[in-house]
């Protein structure tokens, strides 16, 4: 038995919708046309997944150390990106952290840092650059005409 697998599928009329092995479903295009629905953006989803990985792990973190979290907030954003190499791809994020607590400053940073260094998958999968490989399965389409 494998990791759960999320799909993404083309929608007609243009986009694509993820779909989570729950069956939760998120609607992404490359560029929002005026007028049109509007979606998330491939580099958008990725940033989401990192702030929201580090919010749940933080939230875990603070609630079982009786720090009593009530409200918590993760800004992301991308702090440089590569001109030189195809894709344009990200070298580094900073997130802003914003934690109403009972626990005061020191339990955040603990939690931050514990989640970091221990828990959220996310930020340890993206710090270690890990391999990505791709199977191809081509499908005739039907015949044209």
């Amino acid at each position: 038995m494998g990791e759960p697998q999320v799909t993404v599928e083309s929608v007609p009329g243009g986009g694509f919708r993820a779909l989570s092995p729950r069956g939760a479903a998120l609607f992404m295009d490359a560029a929002q046309e005026e007028g049109g629905a509007p979606g998330w953006q491939p580099v958008e989803l990725l940033m989401a997944a990192l702030a929201g990985c580090m919010a749940m792990d933080v939230q875990r973190i603070l609630e079982r150390s009786r720090a009593e979290p009530t409200a918590g907030r993760i800004a992301v954003r991308a702090t440089e990106r590569s001109d030189e190499l195809p894709g344009r791809p990200i070298l580094g994020f900073e997130l802003t952290h914003n934690w109403e607590t009972q626990g005061g400053t020191e339990a955040v940073k603990r939690a931050i840092r514990l989640a970091a260094e221990r828990y959220c998958t996310v930020q340890l999968t993206v710090q270690r650059g890990p391999r990505v490989s791709h199977r191809i399965q081509a499908i005739p389409g039907p015949p044209p005409g």
